[in-house]
């Protein structure tokens, strides 16, 4: 009983003083790159809600085929336009398997 009287004491303090709670929707927002030219440009995609499978399937320096995007303009930067990338319910990404060639072929070791 004295944990509940302390956790309802600590709940109505955080209610007096603390933020009020709010509604978050979960947004990740990637650079991505197209693998296929050596120096391409850079897109930000957005990706609202992404589920627990997708979040395990997304790796930093992996290579995918992604399906159903929407694209929209995004800010200029520098006088650059640029695309700016969203995933949608349909949105679908296919892991790809790096080769060897492909690597040492867009890879310099350092």
């Amino acid at each position: 009983e004295l944990q509940d009287r302390y956790r309802r004491a600590l709940d109505a303090e955080d209610n007096e003083k603390g933020c009020p709670n709010r509604d978050v929707t979960p947004v990740w927002r990637l650079s991505v790159a197209d693998s296929r030219v050596q120096h391409s440009s850079v897109y930000q995609l957005n990706l609202w809600r992404p589920s627990s499978d997708l979040q395990s399937l997304l790796k930093e320096g992996c290579r995918y085929k992604v399906y159903n995007l929407v694209t929209s303009d995004g800010k200029k930067r520098s006088g650059i336009e640029t695309v700016q990338l969203t995933g949608t319910k349909k949105t679908q990404f296919q892991d790809l398997q790096l080769s060897q060639a492909w690597l040492s072929g867009h890879f310099q070791p350092s």
